[in-house]
């Protein structure tokens, strides 16, 4: 009798410890999701990227928007730009935002000499912002850092006092951007983005660079141009990392 209350102990306690055990693999996954992802991120290959950039790169899907034209630099699926995108967000990889950087001008100063009039004069540069969510996340935000770089790359095209930030999402609106990030559906994602970002100066009859890492349904970065419009933006130039 003694030894079957012994093993009934013992498997109690064994239950215990591996529900414990699943429990704080649970808790680590939800608290640091960057340790998981950087487990499976691929490398930075600089050089199959530029080859793959310089093949690839094309105008993102039209908008009903008017005074709007978009670009991006490659696909997503193509594991060197996904390891590129995913070292900038999560481990703050300089070199990484140094290297977006750089395609983003290559892109841009190819498209914008051909589009850009002397009348028009300088463009203003801002980032699509990250979440409250996203921040707690990474601690950073990625785009800012990677127009903070950006800036001196189109000395030529920008203001000298455009501001990164110039974007920012209202409160209430944050959880809706999280269940947006969190649905494949597009119609879905349309909804939650829609009238989310505000523009915390008026822009001056100016026209705006507008840039992203990646672009999916592009709701995104479809309210923000129409937020920019909204300011006072003559034309919004939105150009992504990926597609």
């Amino acid at each position: 009798m003694e030894n079957w209350k012994s093993r009934d102990k013992i498997g109690k306690s064994y239950y215990l410890l591996s529900f414990a055990n699943n429990y704080l693999k649970l808790l680590i996954e939800l608290l640091y999701p960057s340790k998981r992802k950087h487990q499976r991120r691929p490398p930075i290959a600089q050089h199959h990227i530029y080859e793959h950039v310089r093949s690839t790169a094309a105008e993102l899907p039209k908008t009903t928007l008017t005074r709007v034209s978009g670009w991006y630099c490659g696909q997503y699926k193509y594991e060197p730009l996904k390891g590129l995108v995913w070292a900038v967000k999560y481990d703050n990889n300089s070199e990484a935002v140094s290297l977006c950087a750089h395609l983003l001008a290559d892109e841009l100063v190819a498209r914008l000499t051909d589009c850009i009039s002397p009348m028009e004069g300088k463009l203003m540069l801002t980032a699509v912002p990250s979440t409250a969510y996203s921040l707690r996340e990474r601690a950073v935000d990625h785009m800012q850092e990677i127009a903070i770089a950006l800036k001196p790359l189109l000395i030529n095209f920008i203001l000298p006092n455009s501001s990164p930030d110039l974007l920012s999402i209202s409160p209430e609106a944050a959880q809706s951007l999280l269940q947006q990030s969190k649905t494949s559906n597009r119609a879905a994602r349309i909804i939650h983005a829609r009238g989310k970002f505000e523009v915390k100066k008026h822009i001056n009859e100016k026209g705006v660079i507008l840039i992203d890492d990646v672009v999916t349904t592009g709701a995104t970065m479809r309210d923000c141009a129409r937020a920019l419009q909204t300011a006072g933006a003559t034309h919004i130039y939105c150009v992504s990392l990926t597609h």
